[in-house]
């Protein structure tokens, strides 16, 4: 038996036991006890452990329920998205329909020269673009004062009065002086158009070239302007075009009168010609003697130019049509010599039927004739087949019973018989002949 009294805890130096105390606690305690035996410390140790743990709050589990709320559920939604890669195929499609969106928004912002494909010059001169080149408009409201005196005429003809009165000169003053406002006012107007369409033309020439056009070298940039105030200048002009239209002597009813429209502008550019001293479209009439000369040289020589370029085009486009068409030639003279060849087959084969379609109908008749004729040559051979075997069933008679005589008789008798049957046959025979010659 081991003594208890002599047990201690062996713990390293500076450790700690299980119980939490240490080498000197463990000594402390033991020299406390008074050399207390194992059993003994361990009590003491639980019951320093269970007093520790006695000492401690007791815990508190609280548990707080909280539910999230739609803002929180949208924020995670849209952290979720974040967080998820986009398809690359979405990325693109979506960057073509923006693509495509900006594109017509462009077309859009257009002149109607360019969406609807109308005629535009070929040529713009570089002179244009400058403020001092804007001659190349015809000037309508040039003249001042004649727009001045046309305003007055018409502002009398509306009140029904005098053009002046005596006694009303401070009113007559500001009429003048409104009119000659107006005047310059249509002026500066006119002018500011005119600016503004050869900025469009020219941008038009620069972004969409035409076929044998000639863009210039320097291009104004055009403001930027919303989409709605173009939208409003396209209604304010489409309402005066009606007005106009409705008012105008080439309409009828409120529609134009195409034919009488286009003779009108055929007869207008016919009245203008290109003067080389003047370097412009002039009227034919306005010309003197010797410049018309120039001119109609001018045009002529035009006109030959014109000419011979359109037939070094058609020269070009038969050369390039006989190029790319030169497979589809041989192979089509390839297929007309088979269809001839075939045609020629058919054309034999048509006379070889009806050929043979004239010898069916000779044929029809004669076979009814013959069909005829071979059946009453089988009925003969079927009846003398039946002869024939009634003749040799009746001497397969006289055989046997000749056989039965034989053996029923002497040898002499027989020798009688034999030849008594034999004149009966030769008789019968002879019957036989006769009835077969009938």
């Amino acid at each position: 038996r081991c003594d208890h009294s002599k047990l201690v805890v062996s713990l390293p130096s500076g450790g700690r036991s299980e119980f939490g105390m240490t080498a000197g606690d463990a000594e402390e305690s033991e020299a406390e006890s008074g050399g207390m035996g194992a059993k003994a410390r361990l009590s003491l140790a639980q019951f320093h452990v269970r007093s520790s743990l006695s000492s401690l709050p007791a815990p508190q589990n609280e548990i707080e329920r909280a539910l999230p709320n739609e803002d929180d559920l949208a924020a995670a939604e849209d952290g979720f998205a974040d967080d998820q890669e986009e398809d690359m195929e979405d990325v693109l499609e979506r960057q073509r329909a923006a693509a495509e969106a900006a594109r017509q928004a462009e077309w859009r912002r257009q002149s109607q020269a360019v969406q609807r494909h109308l005629p535009r010059p070929l040529l713009l001169p570089e002179s244009a673009l400058s403020r001092d080149g804007l001659g190349f408009f015809p000037s309508t409201f040039d003249d001042e004062q004649q727009i001045q005196t046309l305003i007055l005429q018409r502002e009398d003809e509306e009140e029904g009065g005098a053009f002046t009165k005596q006694g009303d000169a401070q009113r007559v003053g500001r009429r003048k002086a409104k009119a000659a406002e107006v005047a310059r006012r249509l002026k500066e107007a006119e002018k500011l158009i005119n600016e503004e369409v050869m900025v469009l033309l020219a941008n038009d020439a620069l972004k969409h070239p035409i076929k044998g056009g000639k863009a210039p070298s320097s291009v104004p940039q055009l403001e930027k302007l919303d989409d709605d105030l173009l939208h409003e200048a396209r209604e304010m002009l489409r309402c005066e075009a009606e007005l106009m239209q409705h008012q105008s002597e080439v309409a009828t009813e409120g529609h134009l009168d195409q034919d009488r429209v286009a003779r009108i502008f055929d007869d207008a550019q016919d009245a203008f010609i290109f003067s080389p001293s003047a370097k412009k479209f002039v009227l034919y009439q306005s010309l003197p003697g010797s410049e018309r000369a120039e001119a109609l040289k001018r045009q002529f020589e035009d006109l030959k130019k014109q000419v011979e370029a359109t037939a070094n085009r058609v020269k070009k486009a038969e050369k390039k049509y006989s190029v790319l068409t030169k497979g589809y030639e041989t192979k089509a003279t390839s297929l007309i010599e088979r269809l001839e060849e075939t045609y020629r087959d058919f054309e034999l084969q048509a006379a070889t039927l009806a050929a043979f379609q004239a010898l069916r109908d000779r044929e029809l008749p004669a076979i009814e004739k013959r069909k005829q004729e071979q059946q009453a040559l089988v009925l003969r051979e079927r009846e003398k087949h039946l002869w024939m075997q009634r003749r040799y069933a009746a001497l397969q008679r006289q055989k046997e019973e000749l056989q039965a005589l034989l053996a029923a008789a002497p040898a002499s008798q027989a020798l009688t018989s034999s030849e008594a049957m034999a004149n009966g046959t030769s008789e019968e025979a002879k019957k036989a002949d006769q009835e077969t010659e009938e």
